[in-house]
């Protein structure tokens, strides 16, 4: 009597494991899958016990947006198309792409990074850029094609709105949020796109023309701080405390004015000028945020040398 009920209690077991097994292999690696199946069938309830405790865990956790750091084995849907073929498997145990990119020597990394392209998840364009230049051709190859297709889209989309943009004077005379559009396109454009450094320049010149001209019509945050950026890179520095000047009026509560200005008068090495703005930073009525902390608390008690 007793063996029969061992007999049953051990079918239902391995019934139970190959089930595990079966419903592992479709999301998992079959190296994964073997090892937590192993688990459940030499550890008899504790092991389905684990496995349920780790199958609630992993749907309760949200999942990144990145690539397995410890399993690079790729997964082949049901569907042949080249398209939707050799998906890496993402999990919560995740390292970030562009820390792929970096790293020399990781297992699988041609696979990890071609398969991120593929399917159009690598769209930071700085990411892409350090990935053209990558030792490993094959995701320096994949990486160019990336950006030549975006570089067409992007002068396609440009050359589009520039009708719009400028009369026949030259002068820029469209709607603000033609401007915005514009303004999202040169940036990527010029930020991807290899070229001389005479016509770097002049779209350089051409983006902060764009960005000044936004400022008359729509003096928002965001547009502040990306022509003091580029005044900034291009040493104009009285354009830029000019823009800075105008962001602290145009927002006099708000932290980020004296933040632009702080770093602008730090390139400049000006510390009366920092300093004042310093002040003004710690007397407003807001909560400060953590970057505005920090920047208070290198200068009051930091490294003081580089100004």
């Amino acid at each position: 009597m007793v063996e029969y009920i061992v007999i049953i209690l051990l079918t239902i077991h391995l019934a139970i494991t190959a089930v595990i097994f079966g419903s592992l292999l479709p999301g998992k690696s079959k190296q994964e899958a073997v090892c937590k199946s192993l688990v459940v069938l030499f550890i008899p309830i504790f092991g389905i016990l684990y496995y349920c405790a780790d199958l609630l865990l992993t749907n309760r956790l949200p999942k990144k947006n990145s690539v397995n750091a410890y399993d690079f084995t790729l997964q082949q849907t049901t569907d042949t198309s080249s398209k939707n073929m050799d998906m890496i498997d993402y999990d919560e145990d995740t390292i970030p792409i562009r820390d792929v990119i970096t790293i020399d020597g990781i297992s699988g990394k041609r696979n990890i990074l071609i398969n991120t392209i593929r399917q159009n998840l690598l769209t930071d364009y700085d990411t892409l850029v350090d990935a053209m230049h990558d030792k490993d051709r094959e995701i320096s190859h994949y990486a160019v094609s990336v950006i030549t297709h975006k570089v067409d889209t992007l002068e396609a989309a440009m050359f589009s709105l520039k009708k719009r943009i400028y009369d026949k004077d030259g002068r820029i005379i469209a709607s603000v949020d033609v401007l915005k559009k514009y303004e999202t396109l040169l940036h990527d454009y010029i930020k991807v796109c290899s070229m001389d450094e005479v016509s770097r320049q002049a779209l350089i010149n051409q983006y902060e023309a764009i960005l000044n001209k936004i400022l008359t019509m729509a003096q928002e945050p965001v547009y502040f701080e990306k022509a003091i950026t580029v005044k900034i890179q291009q040493k104009d520095f009285d354009g830029a405390k000019a823009c800075c000047a105008l962001y602290e009026k145009t927002y006099p509560r708000s932290e980020r004015p004296y933040i632009f200005s702080i770093k602008l008068y730090a390139s400049v090495k000006e510390r009366t000028q920092l300093t004042e703005k310093l002040e003004k930073l710690k007397a407003l009525p807001s909560i400060l945020s953590n970057e505005a902390l920090q920047l208070i608390r290198y200068w009051d008690i930091g490294d003081k040398k580089h100004v």
